[in-house]
């Protein structure tokens, strides 16, 4: 429910501002998929949690972890960034 929130806030943003960039602080990664054709740019720290969910609510405690929670968030965020939007799969 509050990834539709926050899609329904980001589009009618682009509707009220058309001709500005969007640029979003702290955006679900899973409202990633919804919202990239919407918005212009995030910043997002998701990068620092474990993309594991078994791990809970651990964050990176060192250099290591860092580079490796990274890695993985980056191939997560490839991943989200490849696939089509709806109106993208519908538009040939």
């Amino acid at each position: 429910p509050d990834i539709m929130i926050i899609y329904d806030t980001y589009r009618l943003a682009r509707k009220l501002l058309p001709d500005k960039k969007l640029h979003v602080f702290g955006l679900k990664v899973r409202a990633l998929k919804l919202v990239k054709g919407i918005i212009d740019s995030f910043d997002i720290t998701a990068w620092t949690r474990p993309v594991n969910s078994k791990l809970g609510n651990w964050s990176c405690k060192n250099s290591e972890e860092r580079r490796r929670f990274f890695k993985a968030w980056i191939s997560r965020l490839n991943e989200i960034l490849s696939q089509k939007t709806l109106v993208e799969a519908v538009q040939k």
